[in-house]
This record gives C-alpha cells, structure tokens and sequence, in this order.
C-alpha cells in the first residue's frame, strides 16, 4: 500500500498545492485544516507521516507534533513553515521531536525527500523504566513541580512527568464527574467600551495547585474529557446565570470546544444559556468563526446583533473582513514569540484604530498581567 500523508495547514490554497504534489508521487492523501482536525483524522486512519504548518488558530504545528510524538510515536512529523527562524522554535521543535523544518516555498523535490526520509527512520523504543524520553513525549504540564509535590504524588525521578500526567488525567475525570471544578468569573473592565464591564465565566481546579482556565482546557484534551468539560461547563453557566438573573453586564462564554457545533445536546445547553442572558459575548477562534453551522446559529439566536469576541492571538487580521459578521470585541495578546516586538506593536495599534471605525472594540487578554498591561499601553487597547 501507498504511503499515507496527513497535510495540516488552515490555507487551503497550501493544502491544494501539497496535495497535488504528493498525489503525483503516489501518496494518500489527507488533510486538515487546524490541530484538532488533524487528531481526528489520526484517530480514524492509518498514516505514516505529517506534514504541518507552524503557525495555526488554536494549536501550532509544534503542539500538534507534540501530541502526535506522544500518541503515534511512529508517525514521522514535519514541519513546513512560512517562518523562517528555526532557532525560536527550537525548544517547540525539540519537544516534538520534529524530523525536518522545512521553510515556505518549500522544493518539491527537498520535500519529498525528507518526507520518504521520516517514513524510513528506525523506530526509537523508549524505556519507560529509565524515563529516557518521556519528558519529550507529553506536552507542556499545565502547573509546576511545586505543585505536583503537593499534591502528594510519588515521583520517581525517571517517570516524574508521566505520573503526573497521568494522576491529571485521573483528578480531572474525577473533578467533572462530581462536579467539583470551580466557575469563577472575572471581571473585566472595558474602558473602551464606555466604562462597561464584562464578566468572563472561566474554571479552575478545585483545590491549592490553582491550575487555570487554559490549562485545564489542555489537560482536558490530552484526556479527552473535553466535550466532557464543556457539558460542565455550560451547565455551570447556566446555573450561574440563573443565580445573577438581575445582572445587565455583558457576559463572555467561552466556545473552546468547536465539536460542539455536531453535537445536538450542547447545543441546546447553549440555547438555553443564551435565553436566560441575552447580551451573551461568544468567545471564539478563528477555527470556529468560519465554521457555517456557527453562522446558521448565531441567525437563529441572535439575528444581527453583534455577539461574538474573535481571539487572534498574537496574529494579524485585516478588519475589513469582518464588517460583515458579528463581531463586538477582537481579543489579542502580545507574543515574544514575534521577529519584531515594535513592528507587531504598530500593527496592532493600526489594526485597533481600523477596528473602532467599525465600531469593534479591542481587549488584550490577560495571559501574563504585568506584560500584558505594558503592551495595552503602547497599542491603546483595553487589559483585562
């Protein structure tokens, strides 16, 4: 049988010019748009090698090799990036154990060389016994080892990361099916916005290691407890939204798990979440804004009102393709990750100033608060 090639870029213009290519020499061919499409699909078929772009909504092409490297270890995992830089990436790199960095415009034949090349590389067998390895093989832990301490785990010294993994994977399942994980909101003041105020309804862990939002989110995936977590979630929120009925503020949900929109039962949670507080803030990526049943949604729920909150990260977008969708806030975050912090610091006041002639407003997320609040200044957006 042919070699099967997974193609993981949200471009589709890339992803139609790879296919044509490996489909001239003989490849299978499946494709992807974002990080959690490519897992599906590697859930669902036989593939010998992925081909990944670095820079995607939702997972980068470095997290998504990570997952790969710890789930299929002998998958062979490229990435093929439009940044050039494989220096800043190196320690991503290295986690993921990538086989080849390849820059954008990639050569055919280089291409299918190193592609052939990662299909052919000897199988590394990893003694769980030695730990050699492990620490690669398990994406980022989303708290520290302080904390793992407390929580009392026995570590040895050459499994630590895996047991602690592991035990995760046990508390989380155990927190959501005893409806013990935390809804906290936070409050975030929008000055931009006339002084409103928005409450964002976010979770956390429900003892001293105080892992957050995000983190929780990564771990859930990693156990796929993640539809399971967003249940929860909604449920919570409704709970909540019945308690502060009296509440005008606008409140943001976050929408982190796009399936949903498969899912006939959550979304009727959601209906009846938005029900209960109309002036309901959607938060989403970009992934799920071009997802149609999304739109086919929102008309239903909320006709043209502007509902939804677009996180963009660190990225660029180009505004005027959103004047026709209901976008009230664009979310975005400073990276360190960037060629040139004051070019991107440009960029994004431009963007900010385009953005609030289209009367949408712009909030910087709070993902590393003294940082964050320095970059709010320089770019004029709203910290919260």
């Amino acid at each position: 049988m042919n070699p099967a090639i997974l193609l993981v870029d949200d471009e589709q213009s890339i992803c139609s010019a790879l296919h044509r290519t490996f489909k001239r020499n003989k490849y299978r061919v499946f494709q992807a748009n974002n990080g959690q499409q490519a897992l599906s699909v590697l859930k669902e078929n036989h593939i010998d090698v992925v081909v990944s772009d670095q820079k995607m909504p939702g997972m980068s092409g470095t997290q998504l090799l990570t997952i790969v490297k710890k789930r299929y270890p002998k998958i062979g995992r490229i990435i093929l990036s439009g940044y050039s830089n494989k220096e800043d990436l190196s320690d991503s790199i290295s986690k993921a154990g990538v086989d080849k960095f390849l820059s954008k415009p990639w050569n055919d034949e280089q291409l299918i060389k190193s592609v052939n090349n990662s299909i052919a590389k000897p199988s590394i067998k990893t003694d769980v016994n030695n730990g050699f390895g492990i620490a690669d093989a398990i994406p980022e832990l989303p708290c520290d080892t302080e904390n793992i301490k407390k929580q009392k785990i026995t570590i040895a010294k050459k499994s630590t990361i895996k047991d602690a993994f592991t035990q995760l994977h046990i508390d989380l399942e155990h927190a959501i099916k005893n409806d013990a994980l935390l809804l906290e909101e936070h409050q975030c003041i929008s000055r931009i916005a006339n002084d409103t105020t928005l409450r964002y309804l976010k979770f956390s862990w429900p003892d001293f290691l105080g892992i957050n939002h995000r983190g929780l989110i990564n771990t859930a995936y990693q156990a796929d407890y993640i539809r399971d977590l967003f249940t929860w979630y909604l449920l919570k929120s409704i709970e909540h939204m019945e308690y502060h009925s009296e509440r005008d503020e606008d409140i943001i949900i976050d929408l982190f798990y796009p399936l949903f929109l498969r899912d006939a039962s959550l979304i009727l949670l959601l209906k009846k979440l938005i029900s209960q507080k109309p002036n309901i803030i959607l938060r989403v990526s970009f992934e799920l804004l071009q997802d149609y049943r999304l739109e086919a949604l929102l008309s239903n729920i909320y006709r043209s009102n502007k509902c939804l909150m677009l996180n963009i990260g660190a990225f660029m977008i180009d505004v005027n393709q959103l004047k026709n969708t209901p976008i009230k806030y664009i979310e975005i975050e400073k990276s360190s990750n960037v060629p040139s912090n004051h070019l991107l610091t440009e960029m994004h006041s431009n963007m900010t100033s385009a953005a609030r002639e289209k009367l949408i407003k712009t909030v910087l997320s709070r993902s590393s608060q003294k940082v964050q609040q320095e970059y709010a200044q320089e770019v004029g957006v709203d910290f919260w």
